[in-house]
């Protein structure tokens, strides 16, 4: 993409808000392991004023373009997500530690505004060729650099072995990277699909060799049952009525169906699936005596002693920065209130938008746009049964969820004009 002096400064956020969410400003250092969890729930100086500085700066750039008031044509749905946001704020009254709670919401929240006034302010098309740019320079830096530089390769100082030699690039962690890369793989794959134009597929398969080098099965595994989905959707026209989502959910309850019967006998085994069926027995434990309200938005994990988990775990459970399931992380957040709230005001809509768009007369540019939404929100579906990025600050399921849905938003409300 040409990067003109009309969208450059669009460029110029865009970039920093997708380096400073998906990578960070610790870039190269490392996950690490905390051995210390008292040296946890500490913020970031640095992060934080980058962050207030690109909001600041994208809504400067809206009110300029005159296009602050514009939100009120698309604050439907926007009321839905106030209120879900107000209840998550609430949670401070009832966590264990209220100050990172509320810093945290205030990041998660700053983390969808940002998108939101770059959706206001810019066409779509450069919007998301600005993404598709930044993720690709992204996503090339961190292959050169797992070549020529052995900080962007887990090696001997992790605590986990099998995780050595796995590339990782600029981001902290292997699974990090391969969600991204796997994101930027099926963009070109369906930008080469539509086109027919060569150079996609080449950057395509870039993105793959380097998804593959960081060895993060679950990304990988999900490129097949995402791109199914979307074939399936244009080919065989699966969505032709107003029972849409009914179809869709048709689609992909069988997918649902053995992520669920894989997590059951997960739980008989703990030692499977790298651990992850033990973090997720203390998660249950939680839940269980915490069921409706839930313990207090993303008061868990890495927030020093006060945290819940000393009162169930014993082991290194207590130093895991996530569940590793996304849906039992929300309902360990925010109870059961908070998953169907969830759900409902932010999947539902997300999909609902996707699928109403998709049997529409679209350009190429905006066909690109909306099936590589729906990639990216069956991805993040299905990845959040062993990852965790639902509405969580500045990981990656939340972050391309925030980027996407308000450029769907506002081609369902242009489009009835």
């Amino acid at each position: 993409m040409k990067i003109n002096k009309n969208n450059l400064f669009c460029f110029v956020l865009t970039f920093s808000y997708l380096f400073l969410t998906l990578v960070g400003t610790k870039f190269l250092a490392g996950e690490g392991h905390v051995l210390d969890v008292a040296q946890t729930g500490e913020s970031d100086p640095l992060k934080q004023i980058l962050f207030v500085l690109i909001l600041l700066l994208a809504i400067f750039d809206c009110f300029v373009r005159g296009k602050l008031s514009s939100i009120k044509r698309i604050a439907g749905p926007l009321y839905f997500i106030l209120a879900f946001f107000v209840y998550a704020c609430a949670s401070t009254f009832w966590s264990e530690v209220p100050f990172i709670t509320f810093k945290r919401i205030v990041l998660t929240s700053i983390v969808f505004l940002i998108p939101l006034l770059l959706a206001l302010s810019y066409d779509r098309n450069i919007l998301f060729k600005n993404l598709v740019t930044s993720l690709t320079i992204i996503v090339f830096l961190s292959i050169l650099l797992s070549i020529f530089h052995p900080a962007a390769v887990h090696t001997l100082d992790t605590l986990d072995e099998q995780l050595v030699g796995n590339w990782k690039g600029l981001f902290t962690h292997k699974n990090r990277a391969g969600a991204v890369a796997a994101i930027l793989t099926g963009i070109l794959l369906i930008s080469f699909w539509v086109r027919k134009d060569k150079k996609y597929f080449a950057f395509a398969i870039v993105s793959f060799l380097f998804l593959v080098q960081t060895v993060s099965k679950t990304s990988i595994f999900l490129l097949v049952p995402c791109f199914l989905f979307v074939f399936g959707l244009v080919r065989f026209r699966l969505i032709t009525n107003r029972y849409y989502i009914l179809v869709a959910i048709l689609v992909t309850s069988p997918l649902l169906y053995y992520g669920l019967v894989s997590f059951l006998v997960l739980l008989e085994s703990p030692e499977s699936l790298t651990g992850r069926a033990m973090i997720w027995q203390v998660v249950g434990n939680i839940i269980t005596d915490n069921p409706i309200l839930g313990v207090g938005y993303s008061s868990v994990y890495h927030v020093g002693m006060g945290s819940i988990l000393f009162d169930y775990a014993d082991s290194w459970v207590e130093f895991v920065a996530h569940g590793h399931n996304g849906y039992l992380d929300l309902v360990l957040y925010l109870g059961f209130v908070g998953l169907f709230g969830y759900l409902f005001f932010f999947i539902y809509p997300y999909f609902k938008y996707s699928l109403i768009l998709t049997r529409e007369k679209l350009s190429v540019d905006d066909s690109i746009i909306v099936l590589s939404s729906v990639f990216v929100g069956v991805f993040f579906v299905l990845h959040n049964m062993t990852e965790s990025s639902f509405f969580d600050t500045t990981r990656h399921g939340w972050v391309f969820f925030s980027f996407f849905f308000p450029i769907l938003v506002v081609m369902n409300t242009y489009r009835k004009d």
